[in-house]
């Protein structure tokens, strides 16, 4: 699953590279809104990473029903914000 992803993400930046910019740009704004830009904390909830809405439906797409499922999980998150930090959102996850 990991690896489709990798492929994934890397298909979306270079196909989408206006939109990959973009929210590259909007993770640099929204950490700058972190109470705490080490881990995140603060009055309000932070997700550990920005999804952009097309690799989310890429993956969504090429993933299977048992591996959205893993995916899903907060392993496979926790891993994929720091395998991709251009979408991370605290420093430390």
């Amino acid at each position: 699953m990991k690896d489709k992803i990798k492929e994934l993400v890397e298909t979306y930046k270079q196909n989408n590279q206006a939109d990959y910019l973009a929210v590259c740009e909007h993770v640099v704004q929204e950490r700058k809104k972190l109470a705490d830009q080490k881990y995140g904390e603060g009055g309000t909830y932070y997700a550990l990473h920005i999804m952009p809405e097309i690799l989310h439906g890429l993956i969504t797409t090429a993933l299977t029903p048992e591996e959205r499922q893993e995916w899903q999980s907060l392993d496979n998150r926790k891993w994929f914000a720091t395998e991709f930090p251009e979408f991370k959102l605290p420093d430390e996850v």
